[in-house]
């Protein structure tokens, strides 16, 4: 698979990359910060500060890898009518807490082909993971973390 940098897009907020046409509104509430951006028929809502702080659990995660850096994760999705809800929480490698990225898209349009052009920025290299690479639905609903 093939990666950019940072440099190839038009914006990039919250952690997150777009490169087509997209409204974005930042919001910044009392326990809540990041980013809502809607591209077409999807939108993906960008937590990148919460009061929620949870530790993640990396041998339970998902592991997807791109030039030595790797982003966990724990992805969950369900349908909600006609619209399709799928909830990221990932943290790459060393990262004390999860993020969280909140997709939604019509039931009937295909995952892959409307999140190919919107990315995942990880901050200190650059790489742009794009959000259709983080494919595998978890089979528990419950977010790994650790417990003191």
């Amino acid at each position: 698979m093939s990666f950019f940098s940072v440099e190839t897009c038009l914006v990039v907020v919250a952690s997150i990359c777009a490169n087509n046409n997209a409204d974005i509104e930042v919001r910044n509430e009392a326990s809540w910060e990041g980013a809502v951006i809607e591209s077409g028929n999807l939108v993906v809502m960008s937590e990148v500060r919460s009061d929620n702080l949870v530790t993640p659990n990396f041998e339970e995660l998902e592991k997807w890898c791109l030039d030595k850096v790797c982003a966990n994760y724990h992805k969950i999705c369900e349908e909600l009518d006609i619209v399709t809800k799928c909830t990221v929480n990932y943290a790459f490698d060393g990262d004390l807490y999860y993020k969280k990225i909140v997709v939604k898209r019509p039931s009937n349009e295909n995952e892959k082909s409307l999140m190919d052009d919107i990315y995942l920025v990880h901050g200190a290299t650059r790489l742009l993971f794009p959000l259709s690479g983080f494919n595998v639905i978890a089979t528990n609903n419950e977010v790994p973390y650790l417990r003191k």
